[in-house]
């Protein structure tokens, strides 16, 4: 188990519909020593976020009829300084925007571990996470 790039950050919310994505970063965030609360569908976690407010939130931008920047919103009604990814299949650039001006780093699917690890360590921009490519996540 690798130590916790960041310590200010320790709870992390991930919501994804697809499971193995889901699985995959679960099993990674918490090997790196996240505590981690995985969720599959944005009723589950909206429901989860309006009582917790998590540290950081990791959301697919699709999450059936709904919009993981909406998960974003509600999350920080409780905590205004979480931080926020959200992740996409498709680098749509109106999404993007939307994104940016939610304060969320926006990147496109298949999400590369040292994204995650300098987006986790420091809260870099996204042009600078973007920058990152090398082991796959998914």
């Amino acid at each position: 188990m690798k130590e916790r790039l960041n310590l200010s950050i320790r709870d992390i919310v991930i919501v994804d519909d697809d499971a193995s994505v889901l699985g995959a970063l679960d099993a990674l965030l918490k090997a790196w020593g996240y505590r981690v609360v995985a969720f599959g569908s944005f009723e589950d976690a909206r429901a989860f976020l309006m009582t917790y407010a998590p540290d950081a939130l990791i959301a697919d931008i699709r999450l059936g009829m709904f919009n993981g920047l909406q998960l974003v919103y509600i999350a920080r009604e409780l905590r205004p300084d979480m931080r926020a990814m959200i992740v996409s299949g498709i680098d749509d650039s109106d999404l993007r925007a939307e994104a940016a001006r939610a304060g969320a780093v926006y990147l496109v699917k298949p999400l590369q571990a040292d994204q995650l690890r300098q987006w986790l360590a420091n809260g870099s921009s996204a042009s600078r996470v973007e920058g990152e490519h090398t082991r796959q996540v998914s």
